[in-house]
């Protein structure tokens, strides 16, 4: 307990130190420094600070969930905003992931508008979707639209994930990618907390912070002095827009250290609330998908509380910061004319139903806390409207006194910042939350593709891997009781056509990346005794009603129809998980079984291009004719000695071989063969003979994934000489031919218990004999 006053004592110390040394630090400047002066300007527009912080949760700010008491708020600065002016307590994210988010709320557009979908598109886990920083217009976003509305525009801190980054072999320089509504603009990179990569707008470098440095001091620095600078402008006109987005408490995904030195022995007691039960609780008719995350044991949990801990220690880093951010506001004399938000780009969900992390559509991790101070808005008040991040943007703008873009998704509430018990000026049925990319909890990959209708107080979701779930959150809180399938056919409709109505677009069907499983490294499929599967994701702002697929061949022309090739086109019909989905996986299962049926009149390897059909339910249709190209093709089999899995047991006279053998069509055989290494002789089990002979070895199939993988054993008795074993495999559907071509052999030399590759060669007689 001493150590955590002491800790406490030391954070206060710490930013009197930096509050009262102003200019005293080293600060990266935007231009030239200049002094300080004490103004008090009346200005009918506010200046506006937003703290946008990262994985920030209500449940970790506010000591308990939804939290409607500001006194329980455990960070000092954090309550006294909340005690000094108004709380949302149902405001959302409409993308719960970090870069989607912030493009939502630089934006006021829905992801599926701003195309901002996922982080990275180049991730297998994003599913083929769009992302990253380029995907949006840098022109037409909030700093361009405050810039035109007369104010100076400020960023600190992170900005967005994917691509924000220049490209100097193209010619593309940090001039060419920095957004140009931005007048300051100060980036602390990457996900480290120390030794990090930082940019300030007027240079063209990265540089690095100091060794010992804590990312969110570097970021508080940079905001002190834009205000430093700000307000010793005499002839300044302009309100200020200060955006800050701390990484904190975004984990690093490695043991790299999150926590400032001062914090270290803060919270050591702290515990997450209701552990064993969270884990414990599972969700009635929840998909299936979800069922399959494992209940973490007694190490795991001890590593969730480690992570809560540091979590909560390095939000205290952000209280300090708004502290800080505030006293020199109003050391200027400029907090009274200030409106100061704090929110997050989403929430976090700690253990709740075994799950830890974001972008699921639970309450958990889609409400955000959201407080706002300001001239004119009522001490220690709430308002429970329903509110997205996508109405940041044009509230900001009214404020502002500009004029909000038609292009906004998002609606402005100012009015609620000083009638917050009354009504808003829109009316609201509901949010649309969307997410594309999958996501990983304890190793598990989940499927997180969904469309997602919040409500007041109901929740409904339709997940593109199939499944739909819907809550009460008056009667269900915790979002334990699906109630989908209990409702009527009526209301079912109903809620699923209010969702398709908040798709602001109105767009034919569009295809993600196709793919397909087994021999994944390659091009080739081939006859196989089990289908190959294509799949992918479609997505349609009515709703996908059907898929359908051509298989071409690029040389002659002619269509598959199942049964052989053709002149007459064919369209094969694929199953959708979420049928009139808005987004739905889409898969067809190919039986390549008669390919090798026709090989004798189509043995070469086939070019293929394969052509995908999306028709949505307004009956438009979308062709994409360049969706994959495969070869039909056959590749023979391969096989190996495996020299670790041999065992020579000389005492009993038995020589036991293993290996494994490969084939994408399937293994029907391994065959081996002894032969003397001088006579050319071969071994039948009990004498050498002239003619050749092999043995069946025994098969076990160890892989039927992506290739047909085989181990395989062999017994025989003890030859008397050293031999050369050789192991040819054979795959179904095939003909002599499709044997292993380069027969791996081992020599069994010298001692009993000795093993030595060789390559000696098998010889003719041999390779006629296969």
């Amino acid at each position: 307990m001493a150590n955590h006053f002491l800790s406490r004592f030391l954070s206060a110390v710490y930013f009197v130190f930096l509050l009262v040394s102003g200019s005293s630090y080293v600060v990266a400047s935007d231009g030239d420094p200049r002094p300080i002066l004490s103004v008090n300007r009346a200005s009918k527009r506010p200046n506006i600070v937003l703290v946008y912080a990262d994985d920030v949760d209500c449940e970790t700010v506010f000591g308990e969930f939804p939290g409607q008491d500001s006194a329980a708020i455990r960070f000092p600065n954090l309550k006294l905003m909340a005690q000094h002016g108004l709380r949302f307590s149902n405001f959302h994210v409409t993308t719960p992931v970090c870069g989607p988010s912030r493009a939502c709320l630089y934006t006021g557009q829905y992801a599926h508008r701003n195309q901002c979908r996922v982080n990275d598109p180049g991730l297998i886990r994003a599913n083929g979707f769009s992302g990253g920083y380029t995907t949006f217009d840098p022109q037409n976003e909030l700093a361009t639209w405050m810039k035109n509305a007369g104010y100076e525009t400020s960023h600190v801190g992170k900005y967005l994930h994917g691509d924000f980054k220049p490209n100097y072999d193209a010619g593309v320089y940090w001039k060419h990618i920095v957004p140009p509504g931005w007048d300051h603009f100060r980036l602390s990179l990457g996900c480290s907390y120390f030794d990090f990569p930082t940019y300030i707008k007027s240079t063209d470098e990265i540089s690095r912070s100091a060794d010992d440095e804590y990312r969110t001091d570097w970021d508080v620095r940079q905001a002190i002095d834009i205000i430093q600078k700000y307000a010793a402008k005499a002839d300044n006109e302009k309100p200020l827009l200060l955006c800050w987005s701390p990484i904190a408490a975004h984990i690093t995904g490695n043991e790299e250290p999150m926590v400032a030195q001062r914090h270290k022995d803060m919270f050591l007691d702290t515990e997450i609330p209701e552990l064993r039960n969270r884990v414990a609780m599972q969700v009635a008719n929840q998909i299936d998908e979800l069922k399959e995350i494992s209940t973490p044991d007694e190490e795991r949990l001890h590593y969730l509380t480690e992570v809560y801990r540091d979590r909560i220690r390095a939000i205290q880093s952000i209280d300090e910061g708004v502290g800080a951010l505030r006293n020199e506001l109003r050391k200027h004399g400029l907090l009274e004319n200030t409106i100061f938000i704090f929110t997050s780009d989403h929430g976090y969900r700690f253990a709740q139903h075994r799950h830890f992390g974001k972008r699921l559509p639970y309450d958990r991790i889609t409400r955000v806390p959201f407080l706002v101070t300001g001239p004119g808005i009522p001490h220690d008040s709430h308002c429970n409207v329903l509110l997205a991040n996508i109405d940041i943007a044009p509230t900001l703008i009214e404020l502002a006194g500009g004029e909000i873009p038609h292009s906004c998704d998002g609606l402005s509430f100012k009015k609620l910042f000083h009638e917050p018990s009354g009504e808003p000026e829109f009316d609201r049925s509901g949010i649309l939350i969307e997410n594309w990319g999958d996501t990983v909890s304890h190793h598990h990959v989940l499927p997180a593709t969904y469309s997602s209708l919040r409500m007041q107080d109901q929740v409904y979701t339709e997940w593109a891997t199939g499944g739909r779930e819907y809550y009460d959150l008056k009667a269900d809180p915790e979002q334990l009781s699906n109630l989908y399938v209990e409702l009527d056919p009526v209301k079912q409709r109903r809620l699923s056509a209010l969702m398709r109505q908040l798709r602001s677009t109105d767009s034919p069907p569009k295809f993600a990346t196709t793919r397909y499983t087994r021999d994944v490294d390659s091009r080739r499929i081939c006859g196989s005794l089990q289908p190959v599967e294509f799949f992918g994701m479609v997505e349609s702002d009515s709703g996908t009603q059907f898929v359908k697929l051509e298989f071409r061949c690029k040389d002659s022309g002619e269509y598959w129809n199942g049964a052989g090739w053709s002149h007459d086109r064919h369209r094969f019909l694929a199953t959708l998980d979420q049928p009139d989905g808005l987004v739905t996986r889409w898969s067809f299962e190919l039986d390549t079984s008669q390919f090798a049926a026709n090989r004798s009149a189509n043995l070469a390897p086939r070019p293929i291009g394969l052509t995908l059909i999306a028709t949505d339910l307004k009956g438009r249709e979308t062709v994409d004719t360049k969706a994959l190209e495969v070869d039909m093709a056959f590749a023979d089999p391969d096989t190996t000695i495996d020299n670790s899995g041999l065992e020579l047991q000389a005492e009993l006279n038995w020589l036991v071989l293993s290996g494994r053998a490969t084939d994408l069509v399937g293994v029907q055989s391994v065959k081996v063969a002894i032969r003397h290494p001088v006579h050319k002789t071969y071994w039948n089990g009990s004498s050498w003979q002239a003619a050749y002979v092999h043995s069946d070895a025994a098969l076990t199939e160890s892989d039927p994934g992506v290739h047909y993988t085989h181990a395989w054993t062999f017994r025989t008795s003890l030859p008397q000489d050293s031999p050369t074993v050789v192991a040819i495999a054979r795959g179904y559907n095939a003909s002599d031919s499709d044997q292993s071509p380069a027969v791996q052999s081992i020599r069994l030399s010298g001692p009993r218990n000795s093993v030595s590759q060789s390559n000696e060669p098998v010889g003719e007689a041999l390779q006629s004999q296969r």
